[in-house]
């Protein structure tokens, strides 16, 4: 009797719970314990499926420090929110807010709800106390009414930053209730309306958000700046810090002056963006103009040497995708930090990276200033912007200024990859409270799916369809891949409903069918939903590759039939480049960067990295790297001819290209006996070559491709011989 009481009065009790109004500090209980149930026992029931969030993270992270609950009582109107909040990083989700009747929570105001006002402006003055490790902020914003209004509004910070003060034109303080980093303030009286807001953080947050240490202050991957809806604004920062200090904003630099024993330095950043960086420290810092544009790098890590080396590459990168737009600033450069993570983020005007990835020919952040800048995205809705970005590392490989366009078309092809989260998501409309799947649709299918596009397209009108969506967007708006959409015209619809509305990849057999009239029939099925797609495919006549492509319109079987007329016992190979995503193929040991990686080498003096050295030439020459020239080492010589090279003196020509072994290497991968492979390199370049999936190439000192021979893939599945 006694053993069933007490499991009575423990039901009874629970039932109490459930049946009685929760108060913030359960609320906070179970947010801390990721308590789901309890919480959605205390929600309308259109609500339940809206607290997941508490038991998974973001897209980078966020939710993984924890969370709290605070309350929000609104300065005007009244009306009561539960604020769900945690550690940010920017371009994840952030603070969740329930409205709540003081019983149950009715409703979620989503971050993108701008509940009738937006941010245009934000002028900022900021100082930094870095014993404390805390930065101080005070910032004039230009607000706009654009639609129906509450009483109130929220704007929104990082958790780590406490509003202090507000104060209306007039310098008469205005009432606010802040929970995590939620801040709710009273609408405006007219359309147009400004609040001064003073607030002050600690900024500890190394590696995940922002951080300050003794010699170096990084506000980048925080909410430092106030914004509504993460919609795009403009901004100003005046920085005040010690005078052996650099200071790196977005935008163009407006004044720098030394006042009373500090450096203040104002950036004005006029083209409104969605995400905000600053950095500020004893830098190292190399500068150099270009046509105008002044490129700078920022560094407590890097030599000078390596710094002009990233001003060697950057310039380039700059160029090219101005021709799609110019440029929007008079400057753009690098941060190097390790208070950053090992990743990098764009600023539009610079970017930030983590130590170890500079000196490099990057184009993804860069590409951001067009992508990301130009056309601002929140990130709510998906990551397309990170998909044009890794599209524009490949676009940039291949038609950029440095090196032979036709050899890079094929150099720079990147392998398109499947994995199974392409299965579960659509890159349409995947965004940050997604998870990491946002990232695999951002950073994967959809840059895999955009080159496919070029290719369908061709690049001329690829290009022209780029430069059209960039002159025809309205600046300070968000774009989409609607928008993108549109821009290409109601005659791609198909190619946007089957790679970026749908889940999935073509899944593909291929087989020889019988001959007729001189004709091979190459057959193509597909397992259902099948895909329309224009794939490439190269046959190897009497020692030479010939390429073409043709469009497979699938019957609703799924399967496509067409013809080749080749030589009895040629070679086809489909998707000779691996451009159409596919699950992940074996690698292709007669691709440099596949091959040369697993081998030993013989490398007499001591010019390359490699896992395994030898004293000498080995008998079974089967992967090993063999580096010096034919004159160094006698063996390679009849390897490197092979490969079509040719040595005279200190220089080597491959491809109709000669370069200086002082100025450039070369290298190769050499199939001397049936699945046997060689590689060779010789020269100069300080950073490892970058060849793509090429077999041969010549580089520049800097490691850039300027000619080499890329080989069809030879292996299964799509390989047949007639």
């Amino acid at each position: 009797m006694g053993r069933a009481y007490n499991v009575s009065m423990i039901g009874l009790l629970f039932l109490t719970v459930l049946n009685r109004p929760a108060s913030i500090a359960e609320f906070d209980g179970w947010a801390q314990a990721r308590d789901v149930s309890a919480i959605t026992a205390h929600a309308d029931e259109g609500l339940a499926d809206k607290f997941g969030f508490l038991k998974g993270t973001g897209a980078f992270g966020v939710g993984r420090t924890g969370w709290h609950a605070g309350e929000i009582v609104e300065p005007a109107g009244n009306k009561r929110f539960v604020v769900f909040t945690t550690a940010l990083t920017t371009q994840d989700y952030g603070d969740q807010v329930f409205e709540w009747d003081g019983d149950k929570l009715t409703k979620l105001v989503h971050e993108r709800e701008t509940r009738g006002v937006e941010l245009k402006k934000a002028t900022m003055d900021i100082r930094f106390d870095v014993p404390n490790k805390s930065a101080s902020i005070s910032a004039t914003l230009d607000l706009e009414k654009t639609g129906t209004t509450d009483e109130s509004f929220f704007v929104r910070l990082g958790d780590n930053y406490k509003v202090n003060a507000v104060f209306d034109p007039k310098g008469t303080p205005v009432k606010f209730s802040q929970a995590g980093g939620v801040v709710s303030l009273p609408m405006g009286t007219e359309k147009n309306f400004t609040y001064d807001i003073v607030y002050t953080g600690v900024v500890n947050r190394p590696r995940f958000a922002g951080a300050i240490v003794e010699d170096e202050v990084m506000l980048t991957n925080d909410y430092w700046w106030p914004h509504i809806a993460r919609l795009p604004m403009k901004v100003t920062t005046t920085t005040h810090v010690p005078t052996d200090w650099t200071v790196i904003a977005q935008g163009d630099k407006f004044a720098e002056r030394v006042l009373d024993g500090e450096k203040i330095v104002t950036y004005k950043n006029e083209l409104p963006v969605s995400y905000m960086s600053l950095s500020a420290g004893k830098f190292g810092y190399r500068e150099r103009e270009v046509n105008g544009i002044t490129y700078f790098v920022a560094s407590r890590e890097l030599t000078d040497e390596q710094m002009d080396d990233q001003l060697e590459f950057v310039p380039p990168v700059i160029e090219f995708f101005s021709k799609l737009k110019p440029h929007p600033y008079n400057i753009y450069g690098a941060v190097d930090s390790r208070l950053y993570g090992g990743g990098a983020l764009e600023a539009y005007s610079f970017a930030t990276y983590g130590t170890g990835w500079l000196p490099a020919e990057d184009a993804h952040e860069p590409s951001h200033t067009w992508w990301g800048g130009l056309i601002p995205n929140t990130y709510f809705e998906s990551f397309w912007n990170e998909s044009f970005a890794v599209f524009s590392e490949g676009f940039y490989a291949r038609e950029g200024s440095i090196g032979d366009k036709e050899a890079k078309r094929k150099a720079f092809v990147s392998p398109a990859t499947a994995n199974r989260s392409y299965l579960q998501a659509k890159p349409f409309d995947t965004g940050a409270e997604d998870g990491a799947i946002a990232s695999s649709m951002g950073y994967g299918k959809g840059g895999d799916v955009l080159q496919q596009l070029e290719f369908e397209m061709g690049t001329e009108k690829m290009t022209e369809v780029l430069k059209r969506w960039l002159s025809s967007h309205e600046p300070g708006t968000q774009g989409n891949w609607e928008d993108f959409e549109a821009i290409c015209g109601p005659e791609w619809k198909w190619f946007f409903d089957q790679w970026l509305r749908r889940t999935g990849w073509p899944t593909l057999k291929v087989s020889l069918g019988d001959w007729a009239n001189g004709s091979a029939q190459i057959v193509v099925e597909q397992e259902l939903p099948a895909y329309r797609f224009k794939l490439e495919y190269a046959v190897l006549r009497e020692g030479n590759w010939n390429y073409d492509s043709v469009d497979v319109i699938p019957d609703a079987a799924g399967k496509f039939v067409f013809a080749l007329k080749p030589p009895a016992g040629a070679i086809v190979s489909l998707d000779p480049f691996d451009r159409l995503l596919q699950p992940r193929r074996e690698p292709e040991l007669i691709r440099w960067s596949e091959g040369s990686r697993r081998m030993a080498a013989f490398d007499p003096k001591g010019l390359v990295e490699a896992r395994t050295e030898l004293e000498a030439v080995p008998e079974d020459l089967n992967n090993v790297l063999l580096v010096g020239t034919p004159n160094e080492i006698p063996e390679s010589a009849v390897f490197w001819e092979r490969a079509g090279f040719i040595f005279e003196g200190n220089k080597v020509t491959h491809l109709g290209k000669t370069i200086s072994l002082d100025e450039g290497a070369a290298v190769a991968i050499v199939e001397f006996a049936p699945g046997k492979y060689l590689g060779l390199r010789c020269g100069t370049s300080k950073y490892e070559p970058n060849t793509g999936i090429a077999s041969t190439a010549l580089v520049d000192k800097m490691g850039r491709f300027l000619t080499g021979k890329t080989v069809p893939r030879l292996s299964a599945p799509l390989v047949l011989s007639l």
